[in-house]
């Protein structure tokens, strides 16, 4: 079973999620001006994701993933692979990777939990 810990807050409307351990020195990643995932320094394993103003982007239909057009390609087909993944593809659904496009989800309990087998 996965480890994870969730918090809301409705004053900043601002959702945070953990996965796992705590690590020296995190990767940030800005996917956009919203959305902020940390990563651990070799970038394998998802640590964190940090979403401002939740509810609206729960609301849109899609998001530009703004964060990833100035990557580059190694570490954007890594970032990409794991939006792909547990645990964050239950957050973030990418809609159209040429337009660098996401739509962000409200995962289920039961989805986290199931973390797939290695």
């Amino acid at each position: 079973m996965a480890s994870f810990a969730i918090s809301y807050s409705e004053r900043d409307d601002s959702l945070s999620a953990w996965f796992g351990g705590l690590d020296d020195g995190p990767v940030r990643i800005y996917l956009s001006d919203n959305i902020e995932i940390t990563f651990t320094r070799d970038l394998r394993d998802a640590r964190s994701i940090h979403m401002q103003e939740f509810g609206r982007l729960l609301l849109v239909s899609e998001t530009e993933l703004t964060g990833l057009q100035e990557m580059e390609p190694d570490q954007f087909e890594l970032v990409c692979s794991h939006l792909r993944q547990w645990p964050l593809a239950q957050f973030v659904r990418v809609t159209d990777m040429d337009l660098l496009t996401a739509r962000v989800e409200a995962p289920s309990i039961g989805a986290l939990l199931n973390e797939p087998e290695e």
